[in-house]
């Protein structure tokens, strides 16, 4: 007599699906993004869109910078113009005074620090820190429909780990911009500094439209999240 195969129990198998964890929580293309966003249907931004993101924030964050740069370093003393033979003359006769005059044609630490362009670098680091801070997004980022958030809460980027992530940029260009590549070729598309500052870039289908999801930390765990 043919044994008849038991048929599952619809209780049994309702309740396995409600304990299996979704594919975002358990690994693969979406398991560095937080689990509240990954059910509104955020996903990891590519390569490309961070960088049209990227170009449009130098558009609109350059130019302020650089004229609040030019104010507030005022006008810039020109380098003192010296004669080569004047130089290979001192150099020939009395070592001390080409040391002097060599030492005089070489900015100090305070005049470079006062440079237009020093303090352009440090006004852009600001703005960039406040806005992924304030808003999760500079104004490229929002325009594109990005945010940066925190890949382990899904939260605001603390003062501090977004000032690492801005740091970071420069590690990443250093080797010949090797840190970026990791963008577009992994799968949760993150760069390292991205991976030094624990910070995810997240994008979704309808762009700007979509509104942070209901029960996402509005603010970070602390200063250094």
């Amino acid at each position: 007599m043919p044994v008849r195969p038991k048929r599952p129990d619809p209780a049994l198998s309702s309740a396995s699906a409600a304990t299996t964890p979704p594919a975002s929580e358990k690994g693969g293309a979406g398991a560095s993004v937080p689990s509240v966003w990954s059910r509104e249907g955020f996903k990891p931004a590519g390569g490309g869109v961070r960088l049209a993101a990227m170009a449009l924030d130098t558009i609109f964050l350059s130019p302020p910078a650089i004229l609040l740069a030019g104010w507030l370093s005022g006008s810039q003393a020109s380098a003192p113009q010296v004669d080569p033979t004047d130089l290979a003359l001192a150099l020939s006769q009395d070592q001390d005074a080409a040391a002097r005059l060599l030492h005089s044609l070489l900015p100090s630490w305070r005049e470079a620090a006062s440079s237009p362009d020093a303090i352009e670098l440090a006004i852009g680091l600001v703005l960039t820190v406040a806005a992924w801070r304030l808003f999760e997004a500079t104004p490229g980022k929002a325009l594109l429909g990005l945010r940066v958030v925190s890949s382990r809460t899904g939260a605001p980027l603390g003062l501090l780990r977004a000032f690492v992530r801005h740091l970071g940029y420069f590690v990443c260009a250093i080797p010949f911009g090797l840190g970026f590549l990791s963008v577009p070729i992994s799968k949760d598309k993150r760069g390292w500094h991205d991976k030094m500052a624990g910070s995810i870039v997240l994008s979704h289908p309808d762009g700007r439209r979509a509104g942070r999801p209901e029960g996402a930390p509005a603010r970070p765990d602390g200063f250094f999240s």
